[in-house]
């Protein structure tokens, strides 16, 4: 090593310096810079690691230099950009060395991990659980032998707590909770634990499934509770349920519910006024079983509503909600603004749209989305026709239900400056006589949806159409068993699925192969981490 400026500057400014860069950031750009440098890194006491979507090798790197005693806080995924990792992890570090652990969040990670991670971290303060989508979070429905074997997680000095179920956690030992985010099935579950959350700060409840009796109970006394939000899957509820809760929050500040209403009271902003003079934010969406007509929403546009507190609200499709936060951003070219809406401007109602999708085959859309960044076209259409609808620069994700042409696509592809992810549901031919089109470098994430199975030519071909892609989905049966010697051929590839119709064929593909990636599987599809 030689002598570098970084060595004229004090530690404590080195440390705070790491802040700003995650933990391969750090193990990547400093080590053996110098000797000094060396010895803060393997000393610095504040490492916080997110592994969401990172690399193999990067992920290799980390798990050289990591000490877990050092980490404070931890993302731990096992979806699709990182199959297989959790087990991996584990694998490579005993999870009670992580004696500093104070934040630590687990996605797409289900119930049978959770002691083996959870147990003994002891210093724990913020725990968020978002589970996996293929997994069924009600009791009857978990696996007999994760439910012989899983114990309740203790969990002394966590305050911020999200989770699919309070089942799992031993609530004795939340006294420090104040943040609080849960399913509805737990609404009697989280009336018993109020006494002992005192401190509670924020509650969020979603799904709540309507029992008035299951309401009757939650009615009572939030005194600390800055924080809370409501969202009911189904029944009717009546104002006076929610002007009692809002009573019994006296220092509540945001409120926020979702529900179906068929109490026409709920109408009348007049009649709101006392229960949410108080709130800095209240946001709602309300389904009503009733039509509103014009004049309906005059006491919305009262001093109180407009000018004191600036909240706007709209009607559409016999929704009553707030604005904007209630906003639509998913729409195609049948768009039509609010019936009804207390804004002046209605702009707004176009610049949330994120997500645009185009049905027909000639659209005659009326109006220009500018920030539109999430695209569906039926086919390769011409960007001259795209531009006059959305603004071409905005595109980062491009679906298109039918791809006849490469060099169309590529065309379309060179007036996207900003496309990064391209999903095509269907090859009407394999190109075999145009793939020679010039590269298209942008796409980072390519997913192909095709109803017929794919030559190991084909995929050799989008190799060199999309030469740096770095997440290759394929939902389709992939012929033979030498497709790994295909993926090689994507020289920035990271993650790969695919489809087998043959599980005798998949499993020895991974007999195989597996010494080149990590990898989970379920049903006929194989998910790699390259």
């Amino acid at each position: 090593m030689t002598s570098c400026r970084l060595n004229l500057f004090p530690i404590e400014l080195i440390q705070n310096l790491f802040e700003y860069f995650s933990t391969y950031e750090i193990f990547f750009s400093f080590i053996n810079v110098s000797s000094y440098i060396d010895t803060i890194i393997f000393n610095y006491p504040d490492y916080r690691l997110d592994l969401k979507s990172i690399r193999r090798k990067q992920f290799d790197l980390i798990c050289q230099h990591l000490i877990p005693e050092q980490v404070i806080s931890l993302v731990l995924v096992d979806d699709g950009d990182t199959p297989g990792l959790v087990q991996l992890f584990l694998s490579r570090f005993e999870f009670n060395r992580f004696i500093r652990l104070q934040s630590l969040t687990l996605i797409e990670i289900g119930p049978k991990y959770w002691q083996t991670i959870i147990s003994n971290l002891n210093h724990l303060r913020i725990l968020k659980i978002y589970p996996s989508k293929s997994y069924c979070w009600k009791s009857r429905f978990l696996m007999r032998k994760d439910k012989d074997k899983f114990e309740k997680l203790i969990l002394t000095n966590c305050n911020v707590l999200r989770i699919c179920s309070l089942k799992y956690i031993d609530t004795k030992q939340l006294s420090q909770l104040r943040h609080l985010i849960v399913k509805g099935e737990d609404l009697l579950t989280i009336q018993s634990i109020l006494p002992i959350a005192s401190q509670l700060r924020s509650l969020k409840i979603t799904n709540i499934s309507l029992d008035t009796s299951l309401l009757t109970e939650l009615i009572c006394p939030f005194i600390t509770l800055n924080r809370l939000t409501l969202e009911f899957s189904e029944g009717a509820v009546f104002i006076d349920y929610i002007e009692r809760i809002l009573f019994n929050a006296p220092n509540l500040k945001h409120f926020e519910l979702v529900a179906d209403l068929n109490d026409k009271s709920i109408i009348n902003g007049e009649r709101w006024h006392d229960a949410v003079k108080n709130l800095t934010t209240f946001n709602f969406k309300f389904q009503l079983t009733f039509d509103l007509k014009p004049n309906d929403l005059d006491t919305y546009r009262t001093h109180f509503w407009i000018e004191e507190k600036r909240w706007f609200v709209a009607y559409q499709n016999s929704c009553l909600y707030s604005v904007p936060y209630f906003l639509e951003t998913e729409t195609d070219e049948d768009f039509e603004y609010p019936e009804f809406s207390t804004l002046v401007d209605n702009q707004l109602f176009l610049d949330r749209i994120k997500k645009f999708t185009i049905n027909i085959l000639l659209c005659d859309c009326k109006y220009q989305f500018n920030f539109v960044e999430d695209l569906f076209i039926p086919f390769v259409m011409p960007a001259l026709t795209l531009r006059k609808i959305v603004s071409l620069n905005s595109i980062r994700y491009l679906t298109v239900r039918t791809v006849n042409s490469i060099i169309e696509l590529q065309q379309l592809i060179q007036s996207l400056p900003n496309l990064c992810h391209l999903k095509i549901r269907f090859f009407e031919n394999d190109f075999s006589e145009e793939y020679s089109c010039q590269p298209m470098i942008n796409i980072r994430k390519l997913h192909i949806q095709n109803h017929i199975s794919l030559k190991h030519r084909i995929i050799q071909q989008l190799a060199v159409a999309f030469p740096n892609v770095e997440h290759l989905s394929i939902e389709t049966c992939c012929q033979g068993n030498n497709i790994l010697q295909s993926l090689k051929k994507f020289s920035c590839l990271s993650t790969a699925s695919f489809c087998y119709s043959d599980r005798h064929v998949l499993n020895q593909f991974l007999q195989t192969n597996s010494v080149d990636f990590h990898y989970r599987y379920d049903n006929f599809s194989i998910y790699l981490w390259i």
